[in-house]
């Protein structure tokens, strides 16, 4: 005879179900490990707990890529050891990142599912002091409008992810260990949404209510439409509407009922009794409907909480969390500390409100803080109405456009072969604001072109740039460079002239009253009435900068506006997830936080364009100081250099100094040992594009041919590391 504790474990195993649908979490490193074995490092226990926190946000697969350093005793010199294991300028490296082999073994373990990838960084910014960020955008397609989720399936070919891999390498520097989490897609289905009540009166009742009371003459709210709405409405009421209900009214009503989610697509659509009368569109969020003009509220209130943001939340809403937005800070880490409800009203903290209250008092102005969520937002609002800035006309949009002069932070590569302990990056980010005041060597092309405002028109030239009526861009059909520069020049300005054909007017005047190119041929420029000659911005270095990122805030995704929203209904974020390419939402105590582009925001090219042709202007002027094998990669906002001493005497450059901790037992101070500046290293960046090898593709056969947009012509350069080009372009 069984024992009551045998009878008991019986009962129990019998009553545990597995619960339908729940997937093993897996890890792909262990089931497909990398070549080369993972050392016993404190950043490795790191690693793992960012897996961990992939299968709490919601993942079911997990691996991982990373490649880091360590001393070499022997110092054997530049020699391969083993897969994925090399020994160069006296370090070791340590390779685990993708490759085709790896890749092949891992869309074999994976399962029978589409999945949208997200990824989290880890770096090692200083000894010992390891940082993880997390890249909330799942990753996509190259930056272009339109573009999609990569979805990762066994199918996916093994590029794809080699490809993924490596431009994070290459473009995220320094990475020490790239770490992606897989999310199932999960097919919407209009039979998971939560079904739809709220108040004493049905809200999809009082919607078609409402629709038919502002309808045409005939097309109204009759007694027998009203009684049929009002017999639905009672049998629904407690249960609240699914979309078969809604079917039923459709039907009852002999009129199209259309259910569409926040960001505009279509939930339920029958297609039916399109031809009786203007269709009745109601916006599905949060298991209530609404009509079909849900916005973001323009007029606001602030009020402050004192408790949790999410029990504030809750006692705002009085536990119906039908429309909340939310605010709040997308660094390292997501951060929500204020939301807006539909009425308009802003919550926040005493101390973020008093904060951004003695921001806008600063700027003459208190009243702002109502305007405001933040000391940036609060900056970009004044210096906008000081400015005077308006958004591109949209006709002119797409010129203007081509005619970004910009270097991702792969940059271009000048050298092949240098230590890696030697490089330092000098960031360049810090003229930004002041070559948008026209300072520094920007400063007479300032004074004379200024920058174009939103007024503008088309002319046509078919020659040489004009001096005396200064255009603002122009596009370029024909260039030549002077032989013997900086190999960056040609080969970065050629491409982007080949690529794109428009350019700011200041920067080509530079270049070619700077010598650096000998022949410019334009077609067509475009002429801003006004211009501004004197350009308002705060004190405060990264405000500026922020501001200057707010001018072409959303042109990667259509114009549009970034959006946060609570999202409670899991069958309504099944839609959305479609809808608006934005996988795995973050889990919040209340639901899911989704971020994702809507509406509209207006697009201030025509400044983004001109800023960044005064930053090259700076940018050009700095790096003629030193030799190519000297400035071993260059991007729009960084320099990577090894003779720094040849900027003594700039106020931006910190020379190395010894360690001065005065302590008794310090090796560093008894030996006298001097340290380079707190900077960026670069050793794990890939050397991306060559300089030499964009030129290659770009001279031209005859040093007397000019190179024109219609025409690719090809050149070996003559020496690997100085290039003294005959006339070139892209």
């Amino acid at each position: 005879m069984a024992t009551m504790d045998e009878y008991i474990e019986q009962l129990i195993a019998e009553w545990q179900v597995e619960p339908k649908g729940e997937r093993q979490f897996i890890d792909l490193d262990i089931q497909a490990p990398p070549p080369v074995q993972i050392p016993n490092e404190p950043w490795v226990e790191i690693l793992n707990d960012t897996k961990d926190e992939f299968e709490v946000d919601g993942a079911t697969v997990v691996y991982s890529t990373w490649r880091v350093e360590a001393e070499n005793p022997l110092d054997i010199g530049n020699v391969e050891v083993a897969n994925g294991i090399e020994a160069r300028a006296g370090r070791l490296a340590l390779d685990a990142r993708m490759t085709d082999v790896r890749a092949a073994q891992l869309l074999r373990e994976f399962l029978e599912d589409e999945f949208i990838l997200k990824i989290k960084f880890l770096r090692e910014w200083d000894k010992s002091d390891w940082v993880v960020e997390d890249k909330f955008d799942p990753v996509r397609t190259e930056r272009k409008k339109g573009q999609n989720d990569i979805e990762i399936t066994k199918e996916t070919s093994l590029g794809a992810l080699t490809g993924i891999d490596k431009v994070f390498y290459q473009n995220a520097y320094p990475v020490t260990a790239v770490i992606y989490g897989l999310y199932s897609l999960r097919e919407p289905n209009v039979a998971n949404l939560a079904p739809l009540r709220d108040g004493d009166f049905n809200c999809v009742a009082q919607r078609v209510v409402e629709h038919f009371e502002g309808a045409l003459r005939g097309q109204g709210l009759t007694p027998t439409r009203r009684q049929k709405i009002q017999e639905w409405e009672e049998r629904v009421h407690d249960t609240g509407a699914t979309a078969d209900d809604v079917a039923e009214l459709e039907k009852i009503l002999r009129r199209a009922i259309i259910l569409k989610d926040i960001a505009g697509a279509d939930i339920y659509n029958s297609g039916k009794y399109q031809s009786r009368g203007a269709d009745i569109e109601l916006i599905v969020h949060n298991s209530h409907t609404w009509p079909k003009d849900l916005h973001f509220p323009q007029s606001r209130q602030v009020r402050i909480y004192k408790c949790d943001i999410w029990e504030a939340i809750e006692e705002a809403t009085q536990n119906e969390l039908i429309a909340v937005w939310l605010l709040g800070s997308q660094d390292k880490q997501l951060s929500v500390d204020q939301f807006i409800l539909q009425d308009g009203h802003t919550y926040r903290t005493q101390e973020a409100h008093a904060r951004i209250q003695t921001a806008c008092e600063a700027r003459g102005d208190e009243t702002l803080a109502e305007r405001a969520f933040g000391v940036n937002h609060a900056a970009s609002i004044v210096a906008r109405e000081r400015n005077g800035w308006k958004p591109t006309p949209v006709s002119l949009l797409g010129d203007i456009q081509k005619a970004y002069v910009e270097q991702s932070h792969s940059g271009l590569w000048n050298s092949m072969t240098y230590d890696t302990r030697d490089v330092v990056s000098i960031d360049m980010k810090a003229c930004y604001p002041a070559s948008f005041q026209g300072q520094g060597e920007t400063q007479p092309y300032f004074e004379r072109f200024g920058h174009p405002t939103h007024w503008l028109t088309r002319v046509a030239i078919n020659g040489p740039l004009p001096k005396d009526d200064p255009t603002d861009f122009a596009e370029v059909t024909e260039w030549e460079f002077r032989p013997g520069i900086h190999p960056v020049i040609p080969a970065w300005f050629g491409k982007h002239f080949e690529e794109q054909g428009w350019a700011a007017t200041p920067l080509l005047a530079f270049l070619v009253e700077a010598g650096l190119m000998t022949h410019l041929k334009v077609r067509e420029a475009l002429i801003s009435f006004d211009r501004q000659k004197q350009a308002w911005l705060p004190e405060d270095r990264d405000q500026s900068c922020s501001i200057i990122g707010k001018f072409t805030q959303g042109s990667k995704a259509d114009g549009k506006r970034l959006t946060r929203r609570l999202i409670t209904d899991q069958g309504e974020l099944d839609y959305l997830v479609r809808d608006t390419h934005e996988s795995a939402p973050q889990q919040c105590l209340r639901g899911h936080i989704l971020t994702y582009y809507n509406g509209s925001q207006p697009q201030c090219t025509h400044l983004r364009a001109s800023i960044l042709a005064y930053d090259h202007i700076n940018l050009i002027t700095v790096l003629q100081r030193f030799h190519p094998d000297e400035a071993v990669r260059v991007a729009t906002d960084s320099i990577q250099k090894t003779a720094l001493h040849k900027l003594e005497g700039v106020e931006a450059y910190i020379a190395p100094k010894t360690c001065g901790c005065k302590e008794e037992c310090c090796v560093s101070c008894l030996n006298g040992e001097e340290y380079l500046p707190p900077a960026a290293p670069a050793q794990w960046h890939n050397k991306g594009v060559n300089s030499h090898a964009c030129l290659r593709s770009t001279l031209p056969t005859s040093p007397s041919q000019k190179t024109t947009a219609n025409e690719k012509t090809f050149h070996p350069p003559q020496h690997p590391a100085i290039m003294t080009p005959s006339p070139t372009t892209s």
